[in-house]
């Protein structure tokens, strides 16, 4: 099942691709709002095929990352004020999923002034844009 799932997920990546490369709406329409969800089965299925728990966090995020992109499939204002809210609660999410993953190694870690040194690209390109 895992596979079919899969595989309708590649088949509709490339709907998606060719909707927006030959112009075809009504493609776009079925395509995108397709993905997200074949990719939160496609987590469910695997998790179940290795018998880990599933992390709420991570369909969570993947739910709210699903209703942005319909939201903004839409082009009035309001639609597009509710699938931006709704992709930064799904950021939250995220990155409480990232944090529950995260292994808490301090020999490797970063403190301090290696923080500081590590995020100073990120933040000048950040002011930047």
């Amino acid at each position: 099942m895992r596979k079919i799932v899969l595989y309708l997920f590649i088949l509709v990546t490339a709907g998606e691709l060719l909707s927006h490369a030959l112009e075809v709406p009504a493609i776009h329409l079925i395509c995108k709002p397709a993905l997200l969800v074949l990719l939160m089965i496609y987590y469910v299925l695997l998790n179940r095929e290795i018998d880990q728990p599933l992390s709420r966090t991570l369909i969570l995020a993947l739910f709210f990352s699903w209703g942005g992109d319909v939201l903004l499939m839409k082009s009035d204002e309001m639609f597009f004020i509710l699938g931006l809210v709704s992709f930064l609660i799904s950021h939250v999410f995220y990155i409480f999923t990232f944090r529950q993953f995260r292994e808490e190694d301090d020999a490797e870690a970063l403190h301090g002034l290696q923080k500081v040194r590590f995020a100073f690209p990120v933040i000048l390109y950040g002011t930047g844009l």
